[in-house]
């Protein structure tokens, strides 16, 4: 397969986003205040990634940004890697990024950005909360 990982995207989920932006409404609320604009979640689901998992290169669409919060990320286990959107201008290959990240934080990037997640190598599950956003009529 393309992918390997257990979700509840395919669940329903209503509900979920007002109950994530009250727990994370500090945290949100100072995103927005860099931003300079008001944003609303539109969609937020669950991923965990046991021995082995991944999840193959993907975005969320063109328009508004993706957040990913990590809540369990065992010390053999990959962040998020984010590839470059444009090749590398010597020899023309793509440029990817890790991310180091741990427990606990939050990455927000542009929903067109590509990202993967590597093979989990730990024995202990990588667990994640992935949200998109749109920006709020002004």
């Amino acid at each position: 397969g393309i992918q390997t990982f257990s979700t509840n995207r395919q669940s329903d989920r209503s509900g979920l986003s007002n109950g994530f932006a009250q727990i994370m409404g500090e945290e949100l609320g100072l995103l927005t205040e860099r931003l300079k604009h008001g944003l609303n979640i539109e969609d937020i689901w669950s991923v965990s990634y046991g021995k082995g998992d991944y999840h193959s290169p993907h975005n969320h669409g063109s328009l508004g940004w993706a957040g990913i919060l990590y809540l369990d990320l065992p010390k053999d286990s990959p962040g998020t890697s984010y590839i470059q959107p444009w090749n590398d201008i010597q020899n023309d290959t793509s440029i990817y990024h890790p991310v180091k990240v741990s427990e606990g934080q939050i990455i927000v990037v542009p929903q067109f950005v590509t990202h993967f997640s590597p093979p989990n190598k730990s024995n202990k599950k990588k667990r994640i909360i992935s949200w998109d956003m749109q920006f709020l009529p002004s």
